[in-house]
């Protein structure tokens, strides 16, 4: 990682809460110092505090990643533990895009209930998914703690939909009766360009109507603070401690804390400075990360909570001449986005705003000769019968028609597949997907994007298909999901869902999901979904079709 330096220093204003109401006296910067470097643990109580554990719970804002980013994303559960003494461990268990209700399908939660002791800490920090109008995630902040409404016409998640009851009943009593004391957090602000947080921004939403589901709209903060209230946990106000900094500083500064995907080179190609063009308005970089974390354990340190013991005597602030720091690794890809002159001369596709080509590993430049890619106004014929292509852990090269979506649109894609010549060897593979970025006929080993696909591919020649799976970060990713015995003649239904940051793909009605899926670390404008095939398949898509939804909205 690297330093980006800047004139502009920060200037700090934040509120210290634990209760909630709307209009709070600030803390100035002049108070800035004598609040964070006074804390109730000193040199000669330390030896005596008994080693403990902070669990850790929430959304991306929270969690760790693995990104390849400029400015890479890390939540603040990651920066917990610069502010504690030796005697703390910090176990972060949240996962990107999980609300509080999705969250408790996962390993991590199982892991919650199965490591929380007597005198462990919960952390509690979820909101963003839980505002999504999407029956798997969304939890209604208006319904009281004691309502255990269930989710209507949900057919992946059967549980509780009140904000506060799936809070309090999953997570504070949990802790309660595993011994453990729990801590509310509510969510950090969104970056707002108008530096007004007074709606979603600051997690105050509107009704959202999706079909014949309407997902109410609430006050998600306001939620959390009346139930810490009602339930005498201690509460860190986050979203008013970030709203007061932004505010504070103004987007122009405030956006330092945050995530940005692309980098750029500066005038004369000697240095490289981020392309605000891909700002990430939800998730913090490092520096962002550290800050959260210290707001966090600034304000612990004016509850009563027992925790606060456990800070170290001095809580630092960190600064962005020093924490502010982009991935060194960073390589500026050589990249334009598809565009009609783009349009390869060889395939012969015939169908409206669809596009061929065969790109990655496959085997040739004179790919024309090894590949089938054409169309008619309904069906769609893709592949080769040769050797030539793969899906590989270390490379892959498809033939695929494809068609160019905005980035932030949300998409539902749907098409049988019908396996015209197949044959199960290793590295065969065929399906639908959503991608990043696209390629025209371009012989490349080294191409390796983001995409989730609705496919099938095989590692041995075992038959046995790796289905639904996607490649993340460069590293191809099964689901765990298996389909054998697959054969020339078969037809498989295929879907892929793009609803805000999540990608749903499916075969069969079998459906994998894929939570604040990164779709714009090449192609920052656009994504792209299509069929595909690789060696030993010609696959015949008909039934295809294609709708826009929507627009999305941001994680």
């Amino acid at each position: 990682m690297k330093r980006i330096l800047s004139a502009i220093g920060l200037v700090s204003c934040v509120l210290l809460a634990s209760g909630c109401s709307k209009n709070q006296p600030s803390n100035s910067s002049s108070e800035e110092s004598s609040s964070s470097s006074s804390s109730s643990s000193s040199s000669s109580l330390v030896e005596e505090l008994k080693p403990t554990t902070i669990h850790v719970v929430g959304d991306s804002t929270v969690s760790s990643f693995n990104d390849d980013y400029f400015l890479p994303r890390y939540g603040y559960g990651t920066q917990l533990a610069n502010y504690f003494n030796e005697k703390v461990t910090v176990n972060n268990l949240a996962l990107s895009g999980r609300s509080s209700r999705s969250f408790l399908l996962e390993d991590n939660y199982t892991e919650l209930k199965n490591s929380l002791e007597p005198g462990d800490y919960l952390l509690i920090g979820f909101g963003h998914n839980d505002e999504k109008g999407e029956l798997a995630r969304y939890s209604n902040p208006n319904l009281k703690t004691d309502d255990n409404t269930r989710v209507l016409g949900s057919t992946t998640l059967d549980s509780e939909v009140s904000f506060k009851y799936v809070l309090n009943h999953y997570y504070i009593e949990l802790a309660e009766q595993k011994g453990a004391i729990p801590i509310l957090c509510t969510p950090i602000v969104r970056l707002s360009k108008s530096n007004d947080y007074s709606k979603s921004e600051g997690h105050i939403t509107s009704d959202v109507q999706v079909g014949d589901v309407l997902y109410e709209g609430g006050n998600y903060p306001q939620a959390i603070c009346d139930l810490a209230l009602e339930t005498k946990t201690t509460l860190i106000d986050l979203t008013n401690i970030t709203k007061n900094i932004y505010e504070e500083l103004k987007y122009e500064e405030a956006l330092n804390f945050h995530a940005v995907t692309a980098g750029k080179y500066n005038s004369d190609k000697t240095q490289k400075l981020p392309n605000l063009d891909t700002l990430d308005a939800t998730h913090t970089n490092i520096y962002g990360a550290k800050r959260n974390a210290y707001e966090i354990c600034k304000a612990l340190n004016t509850t009563e909570n027992s925790l606060k013991k456990y800070l170290k005597d001095e809580l630092v602030m960190p600064v962005k001449e020093t924490d502010l720091v982009y991935n060194e690794n960073y390589e500026i890809p050589e990249y334009a986005p598809f565009d009609e002159s783009m349009k390869s001369s060889i395939w012969d596709v015939q169908s409206e705003g669809w596009y061929g080509t065969a790109f990655g590993d496959i085997g040739s430049s004179d790919c024309g000769s090894f590949y089938t890619i054409n169309s008619t106004a309904d069906t769609f014929t893709v592949g080769n019968d040769s050797g030539k292509g793969k899906i590989s852990s270390s490379s892959e090269g498809l033939a695929m028609i494809f068609k160019q979506v905005a980035a932030n649109k949300n998409i539902e894609f749907t098409a049988t597949v019908t396996l015209t010549t197949f044959t199960a060897n290793k590295q065969t593979g065929f399906g639908i997907m959503l991608r990043d970025d696209i390629y025209i006929d371009q012989f490349n080993k080294s191409i390796l994007s983001n995409y989730c696909a609705a496919g099938v591919y095989y590692s041995s020649d075992n038959q046995i298909g790796n289905s639904l799976y996607a490649r993340i970060n460069g590293k191809l990713t099964p689901s765990g999901n298996n389909l054998e015995g697959l054969k020339q003649g078969d037809s498989l239904e295929l879907s892929i869902k793009k609803i805000n940051s999540t990608v749903i793909v499916a075969i069969n009605g079998v459906e994998v999901s894929y939570y604040d899926f990164d779709l714009v670390s090449i192609d920052g404008s656009y994504m792209y979904v299509g069929m595909y095939a690789t060696r030993n398949t010609i696959a015949t898509f008909t039934n295809v079709n294609f709708t826009i939804t929507g627009d999305s909205v941001q994680a």
